[in-house]
This record gives structure tokens, sequence and C-alpha cells, in this order.
């Protein structure tokens, strides 16, 4: 019976441990870092929203949601920082399945200039990110879910999108 309970603390600490990295990997540290002078061009973009709609203070209805963005050379799979042209966030009215962004009107579109995300950087095992936390006001999606995407400007090359991440609304 005791190496039962010992077998259990052990993998109950292993799993505590282990929840625990992948925590600090997702989220990273938010202190802002120097950049490196030696990244190139944006190549990729790389969106990862939290699962579910945010709830704003004082509220009890989903009123944003949550993003880490990433922007990364083609030859190199690192966060590099966003130096120049310009960030969209499109926020779509339904689930991604079959949505295409580049004929379908967004619900909601957040812009950023390269110095209006400097606030939001951070750096994490993945490299450079963007962490935003995005109002939509009175574009509140009418369904059970929604769908974001990023789109990249970069000057004088064409678009680069992000893969869609859906959304879930949460009603209390």
């Amino acid at each position: 019976m005791c190496e039962k309970l010992r077998v259990t603390l052990q993998r109950t600490s292993f799993l505590s441990t282990l929840s625990l990295l992948l925590l600090t990997l997702l989220c990273g540290c938010t202190t802002p870092t120097a950049s490196s002078s030696s990244s190139g061009p944006v190549g990729e973009i790389h969106l990862f929203g939290l699962p579910t709609a945010l709830t704003l203070a004082g509220s009890s209805v989903a009123g944003g949601v949550g993003i880490r963005i990433y922007a990364s050379e083609l030859s190199v799979a690192r966060g590099i920082p966003i130096r120049e042209g310009k960030l969209e966030i499109l926020m779509f009215d339904r689930s991604s399945p079959g949505l295409n962004p580049e004929s379908e009107k967004p619900l909601k579109v957040w812009t950023f200039e390269p110095k209006n995300l400097a606030p939001y950087q951070s750096t994490t095992l993945m490299g450079i990110g963007y962490q935003l936390e995005l109002v939509w006001g009175d574009a509140r999606p009418k369904g059970k879910s929604f769908t974001v995407i990023a789109r990249y400007y970069p000057p004088g090359k064409p678009v680069i999108y992000s893969t869609s991440a859906t959304i879930a609304v949460t009603t209390h």
C-alpha cells in the first residue's frame, strides 16, 4: 500500500512539474528584451489563441480575445521582432472550416504598426512574441465560436496570413 502511494505521489509530482514547464513555455516571461539586430525579414506569422473568449473585469459576459503572435523568418523557427510593415488581427463571426480571409469580411479588425506593438513584446522559449488582449466592443460575435487570423503586410511583398484559431464564446 505504501509503495502505491509513493508511486502515485511521484506521478503527481512529475505531472505537476510538466504542467508548470508547459505553462511557462506558453506564457513566457513578460519582460521586454533587446531585439536582435541579426534577424532577417518576417516570412511567417504564427497566432496562438486562448481556447475561450476573455471576460472583461466587472462583467459576466465575454468581451474580448487573448492571443500571442510570433513572427519568424522562413529559415528559422524562432520569434523575431516586427520592425516594419503592418499587423492586423481579423475576427470572423464563425468557426474556421472553409473560411477565406482574403474574400470574407471580418467582423472586427485590430491594426498595429511596429511602434504600437512594442509594449506587448515579450520573450519566451519560442523567441520574441506579442501578447495581446483585444476587446471587441460592439462587434460581439453572435455564435458560440468565432475565428481570429493574423494578417501581416510586409513592405513591398505579398501579404502573409497566419493559420486560424477558433475561440469559444462562453456564457455565464
